[in-house]
């Protein structure tokens, strides 16, 4: 399918289910772009339970989510479907080097959030204190730091230039996220020590007309 302007769901396709839990997370910036874009879709949010029957009963390609169902078929992987919003949503680059520069972006955040990740399954107190001293201190300073780097080489407010992309939508979550203080052990300061530039273009993102008016919905 090429998308040449953002799409409409036809009676020759069905809604798109966009499944996840009652949280922003990986789901996020495809439920914005889709918001954008002006598509018709079900966002079904799942709780734990469940999340664990559909685990057990097969539904989930890779036993996890987000899934996005397209025409009866279900898809994983957050960074994928994210790019499916964006590119229905006209907010992925179709320039070559610029959706380079997209992916770079979006795979960093997935690998900044994989750092993270291991610490909110970690069960033994202790042990998950001591990784977030790690995280707080070193691991997280480091790639904010080379983040912060890469976005100052960009001549404009978002990653790929002045035009809102589905990479910014990302690296803004994350640096929400990381910021909101809800992490125990993580200084909520961590993202503005390392990467200031970072932290005042997420507030960019979320003061744009469009994320707005999908938060105020």
């Amino acid at each position: 399918i090429q998308f040449t302007e953002p799409f409409k769901v036809t009676a020759a396709m069905s809604k798109p289910i966009l499944t996840y839990f009652d949280i922003k997370g990986r789901a996020e910036a495809a439920r914005v772009c889709f918001h954008i874009g002006g598509v018709d879709f079900e966002d079904r949010r799942i709780t734990g339970e469940q999340f664990g029957k559909m685990k057990g009963d097969g539904s989930l390609p890779f036993g996890q989510v987000p899934t996005l169902e397209v025409n009866g078929i279900v898809y994983s992987q957050g960074n994928s479907i994210a790019r499916y919003a964006a590119k229905a949503a006209k907010m992925y680059p179709e320039d070559p080097l610029l959706a380079l520069r997209c992916d770079e972006i979006l795979d960093v955040c997935n690998d900044i959030s994989g750092k993270v990740g291991p610490t909110i399954a970690e069960k033994d107190e202790a042990k998950k204190a001591e990784m977030r001293k790690a995280l707080s201190e070193t691991i997280l300073p480091a790639w904010f730091k080379n983040l912060n780097a890469c976005f100052k080489k960009i001549d404009g407010d978002f990653f790929c230039g002045n035009d809102l992309m589905v990479c910014d939508l990302t690296a803004a979550g994350l640096v929400g996220w990381l910021s909101s203080g809800v992490l125990d052990g993580i200084s909520k300061d961590v993202v503005a020590n390392s990467a200031p530039d970072l932290v005042a273009f997420a507030g960019k993102v979320m003061a744009h007309d469009k994320v707005k008016a999908y938060n105020a919905k």
